[in-house]
């Protein structure tokens, strides 16, 4: 009998993990942002973001480089609203705390949709989602985060996103998120069609 999107003590158990470590990184974040444990890669992002919402288009820097010759980052503009709620390096920190983390929880649900009537999928479910928060690439990657925002990060959660609509078979849905994923990166067309 379902009960609608929380349906067991795992899926809240699962809630709190992931918000204590989202918590916990944002906090570690933000203190490494604070003292300046970061590279430049973060300001260069923000310049060209700041300079989207102030209407001045891509461009960052002193000398106003154009920033969409190297990747056609055009998640830009839709990330340039977000600055009108905290215009400050630090929400594209937070941006990339939440994708990750709410793509654990993508993780869960789709873990659970796919192994269905297993005996004891809640368990399994679980355990696939705290791997997948565990797992090196996206451990190093998130608490030992040098650049502080890469906007290629943004795309982990439409790719689930876009598996769980392939599920259910809803093609509109899917195919927004595959052109967000092409706004973010222009390489990602090449991992979209696998």
């Amino acid at each position: 009998m379902k009960r609608g999107f929380i349906n067991s003590y795992l899926d809240v158990t699962l809630l709190l993990v992931v918000f204590s470590l989202s918590l916990f990184l944002t906090i570690i974040a933000f203190y490494n942002y604070n003292h300046f444990q970061f590279t430049s890669d973060m300001f260069h992002h923000f310049s060209a973001i700041r300079n989207i919402y102030d209407g001045f288009g891509p461009y960052e820097g002193p000398v106003d480089q154009y920033v969409l010759g190297k990747h056609a980052y055009l998640i830009y503009y839709l990330i340039a609203p977000f600055l009108y709620l905290y215009n400050d390096p630090k929400i594209l920190i937070l941006i990339n705390i939440i994708c990750i983390f709410s793509s654990s929880l993508l993780v869960y649900f789709l873990s659970k949709k796919i192994i269905g009537s297993l005996e004891g999928n809640n368990y399994i479910s679980f355990i696939i989602a705290i791997l997948f928060l565990i797992n090196p690439t996206i451990f190093k990657g998130y608490f030992y985060q040098p650049y502080g925002f890469q906007p290629d990060t943004l795309a982990t959660p439409f790719f689930l996103g876009i598996f769980i609509f392939l599920l259910k078979n809803k093609i509109l849905p899917f195919m927004l998120f595959s052109l967000i994923i092409l706004s973010i990166k222009e390489e990602f067309i090449l991992i979209l069609p696998a």
